[in-house]
């Protein structure tokens, strides 16, 4: 089940990725922001899954605090592969997002 929303959840047993400028991929993370400016006007769809081990829930609240515009889908039952373990759901949930974007553009 994937629902759209902007509440944070709480963190569960596992680590965070880190969102310090000491962390390994903070470099990655200064690219892609960059890189992302461009999105900021397009449509965006954002699944997330909150039992994924390494991208924890807290970054997709990043994500909707930098593209407050973007559709945050949070994926109840979904791991790291998103797709893969709420395939059925997303496909509909994609399609719906792109009629929409389509029809407003």
């Amino acid at each position: 089940m994937c629902v759209p929303t902007t509440a944070a959840r709480r963190p569960g047993p596992l680590q965070d990725v880190s969102l310090t400028r000491r962390a390994p991929g903070w470099s990655l993370m200064v690219l892609l922001e960059h890189l992302m400016l461009a999105v900021r006007r397009l449509p965006l769809l954002v699944a997330w899954g909150l039992r994924d081990p390494v991208l924890r829930p807290a970054l997709a609240d990043e994500w909707q605090r930098r593209f407050p515009h973007a559709v945050v889908l949070r994926c109840l039952r979904a791991g790291h592969y998103v797709l893969e373990d709420e395939r059925a759901e997303l496909v509909s949930r994609i399609r719906h997002f792109l009629d929409a974007s389509r029809e407003r553009a």
